[in-house]
């Protein structure tokens, strides 16, 4: 019952990750992206941290197996393997089900407001934490003072369905009839008719004495029914030796000589009759149960001692008090047993005792056994001691945040509704590992952030209303675990949404110069792009050392290389790396030259021609021409302490096969400092100018005679 009850949780768990990954699709497809491209981000994206959400959560219910419940167990590994299987298929197959042609959506003011949000928070996440952290922090106060108490429900009554009418009808007989409660029964099974008879007759002479004690108020046995054959064959002997024709005839002197009716005795002239048939050795003596009808009212009674099986049957023990502790039940199971029986004790109130260690230990020991291995899986996942301790210390917040609500709403602890504070370390580190490995591995952090923090406040909310939904259940076991964990879900997901975030921001700052940069109105942004333009006007020459540091998203390891750069507006450049893997590429703005001294080889290009080189180059001028930029780009601009940054988003199909986002860094004379170029598949290259000058440049230097010997190809025909 408690599995096919609980297995919808499976669906409401497993569609999160459908929201995570399609949440990152739909982004990537608004943004004009095409269906291969949108997958690829969306897997790469968040497939390691749906891997590792899927892992915590399925850990936590697989703990399940700790509660010595076969219910629970079995939820426990059912919903276990279904979440591993949903994390696995939404990363493989998922996406064949997504129509390629699917239209992107144009308007979402849900992503808008988590774009708004998320910019803030990087630039002022101070501000944030000033506001979420003293609230969580009084939550933890109310958590932890005992003035205000957590209600803990140890009674097993309130287990009991609510407006149950057998509950309430049960509830009515006690009140009418305070001195009856549930009595404790003794189950004995014996092999022989013979041992059940000598069990039970030492168990009615035990609790005969624990009566006279005062230990027990009355029991009742099937003593009486449990009949001893060697009994019966004894008392064979004794009628074998008895004269019946004898005692037949002094009946008859004795009825003669008081002037007694001997037809009004027949009866014991019958029974006479029959103890002396008895006694003949070849009698077979009936079983008494064949001489009650079947609809005597006897039945009643004879069914409550014996179960199908005739050698299995029960006594029944009334207690001073109703069973309602531990303590009491260990009393019980200490004196009602008599040494050498088997004998099983039970009672629906006697074994209910049972859950108030049981709940003490699901909610002390296995919670914390999965807080540690969710503490330990998150240092091995993040490699990092800051965002370790801002989840751990998140997790702590929102279990606090959980209680403290709990004890302000007057929700009581139940002796099953203990699992939820384990169900919400499973789920709710979740939410925390979702935006932590986007943030920690993220190249475009505001999109990636803004990409990934709407599809978890969806799941996160689609979670909770799944589990608050329960709290309208007429079974208070899934009423109460359903309310707990819908709190818990809640303080998880507002703790890692308004605390994780800017704490992660403000210890592990990714942003370059512009942390601090406030957002350029439309009009200021134009009004920028003209003054650039003055500026490349009156200085159009350019050249630089530079650092550049490729991340391939297939390495461990960046590759870095520098050199130096020549540009002459609007599309002349040389650059000439060094080091072991030296180059020269030249382009005069008709061709283009790459030139690879180790191996004396060179490429030669022509450009405009409509060839995929053009956006390539294209996206290489941009940053240090920015000439017409705001036709083919979209373009969001801040004013740093030191320069403006520049978000630059392609506008054209072509360039977005390039790359899919360019971050600009200009000096406050407006010329580029630094460029951050996202490319579609997941690698990054970040380029540092240092020492730049704007002297003129001779045209010759973006002119490429190759040396004599080297071995020509034109990769793209001429």
């Amino acid at each position: 019952m408690v599995t096919v009850g609980f297995c919808a949780i499976l669906v409401g768990l497993g569609v999160d990750f459908a929201i995570l990954i399609y949440g990152r699709y739909q982004q990537a497809r608004s943004e004009g992206d095409g269906h291969r491209v949108a997958v690829a981000d969306a897997v790469h994206s968040l497939g390691r941290a749906v891997f590792f959400g899927a892992l915590t959560t399925a850990v936590g219910f697989l703990a399940l197996v700790l509660s010595n419940s076969s219910g629970f167990i079995q939820l426990g590994v059912l919903i276990a393997i279904g979440i591993s299987a949903a994390g696995l298929l939404m990363t493989t197959v998922f996406f064949l089900f997504v129509p390629r042609g699917n239209v992107p959506l144009r308007s979402d003011w849900i992503l808008g407001s988590v774009k708004n949000y998320v910019h803030r928070m990087l630039a002022r996440p101070r501000s944030i934490l000033a506001i979420s952290a003293p609230i969580l922090i009084a939550l933890l106060i109310i958590a932890i003072v005992p003035q205000i108490p957590l209600t803990f429900e140890a009674n097993a009554r309130s287990l009991e369905p609510k407006n149950s009418r057998a509950g309430t009808a049960l509830s009515l007989i006690m009140q009418k009839m305070p001195v009856r409660w549930e009595p404790v029964l003794g189950i004995v099974r014996a092999s022989t008719e013979q041992q059940l008879h000598d069990f039970w007759k030492a168990i009615a002479q035990h609790w005969a004495a624990l009566q006279r004690a005062g230990k027990i108020k009355s029991f009742s046995t099937p003593n009486a029914l449990a009949l001893s054959p060697r009994e019966m064959q004894r008392n064979r002997q004794e009628l074998a030796s008895i004269n019946f024709d004898a005692a037949r005839t002094a009946l008859q002197n004795a009825l003669t000589q008081n002037r007694f009716n001997p037809d009004a005795f027949a009866s014991a002239f019958e029974l006479l009759n029959q103890l002396q048939a008895a006694a003949a050795p070849d009698y077979k003596i009936p079983s008494w149960r064949t001489q009650l009808p079947p609809g005597s009212a006897w039945w009643f009674l004879v069914e409550r001692y014996f179960a199908q099986d005739s050698l299995t049957t029960t006594g029944f023990v009334t207690t001073n008090a109703p069973v309602a502790t531990q303590e009491q039940k260990n009393v019980l199971a200490r004196e009602l047993p008599v040494t050498g029986i088997p004998i099983t004790l039970s009672g629906w109130s006697y074994t209910l005792t049972d859950l108030v260690p049981w709940s003490h230990r699901q909610l002390l020991l296995i919670s914390a056994l999965m807080a540690i291995f969710d503490a330990s899986l998150l240092a091995i996942l993040y490699r990092d001691l800051r965002l370790w301790l801002v989840q751990v210390i998140t997790l702590a917040l929102a279990v606090a945040a959980m209680i403290a609500s709990m004890k302000l709403l007057s929700v009581p602890l139940n002796l099953l509704n203990v699992l939820a504070f384990r169900l919400v370390l499973a789920i709710g580190v979740d939410y925390g590992i979702y935006v932590l490995l986007v943030w920690q591995r993220s190249h475009d952090v505001a999109r990636d952030l803004t990409g990934v923090v709407k599809p978890v406040v969806l799941a996160g909310l689609t979670a909770i209303a799944g589990f608050g939904s329960l709290g309208w259940a007429h079974n208070p076991t899934l009423s109460g675990l359903g309310i707990a964990c819908a709190i818990g879900l809640f303080w998880s997901l507002a703790a890692t949404i308004f605390f994780t975030l800017p704490a992660a921001v403000a210890v592990k700052p990714k942003l370059p110069l512009g942390v601090k940069a406030e957002p350029l109105s439309p009009a200021d942004v134009k009004s920028l792009l003209e003054r650039i333009r003055e500026k490349r006007a009156a200085a159009p020459s350019m050249q630089a050392d530079f650092q550049e540091q490729r991340k391939v998203h297939l390495l461990d390891e960046p590759i870095n290389s520098g050199g130096r750069i020549w540009f002459q507006a609007p599309n002349k450049f040389r650059v000439e790396r060094k080091g072991n893997a030296p180059s020269i590429t030249v382009s005069d703005g008709q061709q283009l030259w790459i030139y690879y001294p180790n191996f004396k080889s060179a490429e030669h290009y022509s450009l405009a021609k409509r060839s995929p080189l053009d956006a390539a180059i294209s996206a290489i001028t941009t940053a240090l021409n920015l000439e017409n930029v705001e036709h083919t780009f979209h373009i969001i601009a801040d004013k740093g302490e030191k320069g403006y940054d520049l978000e630059l988003t392609p506008r054209n199909p072509s360039m977005k096969r390039i790359f899919q986002k360019l971050l600009l860094h200009l000096s406050d004379d407006l010329f580029a400092e630094r460029t951050d170029m996202l490319q579609p598949n997941g690698d990054r290259i970040v380029t540092i100018y240092q020492d730049p000058n704007h002297d003129a440049i001779p045209a010759s230097q973006f002119e490429f005679t190759p040396p004599p010997g080297t071995e020509i190809s034109t990769p793209l025909g001429k």
